[in-house]
This record gives structure tokens, sequence and C-alpha cells, in this order.
């Protein structure tokens, strides 16, 4: 009976709940389905970065410009394609100017605190061994504060030495037995990404 009574006092705190969520849904669900819309627009396919790719190495010069301008439009999401092109394609042309909007990829991110992109700021100039040193203090960081850093390097660094070199140290530091392992992992996953890279499959 008891339990029959709370049950029966907690019915119109819940009715004013529904009729409050009722009432905002179709305020809240149009501006979310305009924003769905934009992204989806906005958002550029495989297909269309690998032909911009491609076109990085067009005979006519304007063509491999506005190829260029486009992928650094589109930012981040053509790491992939333009780290793989500067590694792998045979068109001189093609390498050298993915490699350029590659290197030209921030590291950085918004949401990034102070001391991550204090130490990020100098990470495209530095050589090889500074760059690892770089990765060493992002990994010390207090509270994990870099880890997501030291991911997106994995996925962002110019060289394959430096994103194998930035993937074996997050996998020395923890394994899935590791009890630290759980709040670590989705910072990790965050940082990498979407990318193919083989380092980024430890």
């Amino acid at each position: 009976m008891t339990s029959g009574k709370v049950t029966t006092r907690l019915y119109p705190a819940v009715w004013v709940l529904v009729v409050v969520i009722a009432m905002n849904h179709a305020s809240i669900a149009a501006p979310l389905k305009q924003a769905e819309a934009v992204s989806a627009v906005d958002e550029p396919s495989t297909e269309e970065i690998a032909t911009l790719v491609g076109q990085l190495g067009d005979a006519d010069y304007a063509v491999r410009e506005t190829a260029s301008a486009r992928l650094a439009e589109i930012g981040p999401a053509a790491t992939d394609a333009l780290l793989a092109a500067a590694e792998l394609s045979d068109d001189l042309e093609v390498a050298l100017r993915a490699k350029w909007l590659a290197d030209s990829l921030p590291l950085t991110a918004a949401d990034d605190p102070p001391e991550v992109k204090a130490l990020l700021e100098p990470f495209a100039k530095s050589s090889l061994s500074e760059r690892v040193q770089i990765m060493h203090r992002l990994l010390r960081l207090d509270d994990d504060a870099g880890i997501v850093a030291l991911a997106r390097i994995v996925r962002l660094e110019r060289t394959p030495t430096g994103s194998r070199i930035a993937a074996a140290l997050l996998a020395r530091e923890w394994q899935p037995l590791d009890p630290s392992w759980a709040g670590i992992a989705p910072k990790i996953i965050a940082g990498l990404g979407p990318s193919r890279r083989p380092a980024a499959a430890f």
C-alpha cells in the first residue's frame, strides 16, 4: 500500500514533465533538424576528398589551386587522404601538395587545455627528437589532460615514424586490463578520430 501511495503522488509530477517536453518538442526539433541538414550538406564525402586529392596533380594549374583551397577548407576530415597521398603517391606534385596541406593542419583543438596548447604550439616546427619530448610531456600532464592531443598526434603527425612513436607511448602506458583504461580509452578514440593510419590500429 505504501508503494502504491508513493506512485500515485508521483503521477502529477510525471504528467507535468510530459506536458513540458511536448510543448518544447517542436521548438527543439526544428533547429536540430536544420543543423543535421546543414551538417549533411557540408560534410565532404570520401569520394569528393579522393577526387580533390587526385586534382592536386592536374595539368591545369587553376584546377590544382582550387583543389588545394577546397582541401584546406575541409581540414581534418581530409587528413587520412592527404597523409596517404603524401606518403604513397607516385605523382610528385600530388605528394608535395598533399604534404604541404597535411603539415598545415592544426594540431590544437578549441577545447584543448591551455597547457596542451602551449606544448603543441611549437610542435610542427620542431625536430623529431623535440617532438618526441613534447609527446612525453603530453603523456605526463596531470589528470590525463594531454591524452586526447597525444592520440591526435598519432593521426596528424607528418611522419610515419612520429605517428608510430606517439602510438607506442599510449600503448605502453595503458592496456585493456589496466583499471584506468576505461577512462583513458574514450580520450584516445576521440583523438584518433576516423584515422586509418597503421599506427592508429594499436
